[in-house]
C-alpha cells in the first residue's frame, strides 16, 4: 500500500525565553493511501482570479492533499456541491487564509458539513444547530478546492489516493 512521509515540526521562543516545540525532522508521520493515483499540479493563477484548483472530477477523493502558494491567498473548501436549501441539501463552503511559501495540507477528505440535518433543515432553522455538529452535521467528503488571491500567484496542487 503507498504511503505519504510527512514531517513536521514547530518550535516557538517566547518573550520570556521559554520553547514550545513537537513533531520531527527525522521521523515522519506516515499517512495511507488507498491506491497509486496522483494528482500533481502547479498552477500559474492571475490576480483577482477565482480559480479551482482540484475537484472530486478531476480525482475522486484523497487520501493527502498539500497546497502551497507564493502569495498570500485564500482556498475555499466546498462540500454537497449542487445543494440545495429546499433539499436539505444545501452546498457548503469554508474559506481559510494562506500565508505565502507556508503549506497547508489535509491527511484526509473527509468533512462534516449542516448540508443535510435530517429533514429538518430549512430557512427558518438555518444557523440554529451549530452547537451540536458533532452529532446533526452530516458525514461528507471535499468535493471542490478554489484558490483566490489579490496577486498572481504560483500554486501547487499535490493529491493521493
Amino acid at each position: 500500500m503507498p504511503n505519504v512521509s510527512l514531517f513536521a515540526k514547530f518550535s516557538y521562543t517566547d518573550g520570556r525565553g521559554n520553547t514550545y516545540s513537537d513533531g520531527s525532522t527525522s521521523t515522519a508521520v506516515t499517512i495511507a493511501a488507498g491506491t497509486d493515483e496522483v494528482f500533481d499540479r502547479t498552477y500559474s493563477i492571475g490576480s483577482t482570479t477565482l480559480s479551482e484548483i482540484w475537484s472530486d472530477s478531476i480525482m475522486g477523493d484523497f487520501d493527502f492533499l498539500y497546497i502551497r502558494s507564493n502569495v498570500d491567498a485564500e482556498i475555499q473548501l466546498v462540500c454537497n456541491e449542487g445543494g440545495t436549501l429546499s433539499g436539505s441539501n444545501i452546498q457548503n463552503g469554508f474559506c481559510l487564509k494562506l500565508k505565502a511559501g507556508i503549506p497547508f495540507y489535509l491527511s484526509t477528505d473527509d468533512s462534516r458539513n449542516m448540508g443535510d440535518m435530517a429533514g429538518t433543515f430549512n430557512e427558518s432553522n438555518h444557523g440554529t444547530e451549530i452547537d451540536t455538529w458533532e452529532s446533526t452535521w452530516a458525514a461528507d467528503t471535499i468535493d471542490r478546492v478554489e484558490f483566490y488571491a489579490s496577486g498572481a500567484a504560483l500554486v501547487r496542487v499535490f493529491a493521493v489516493t
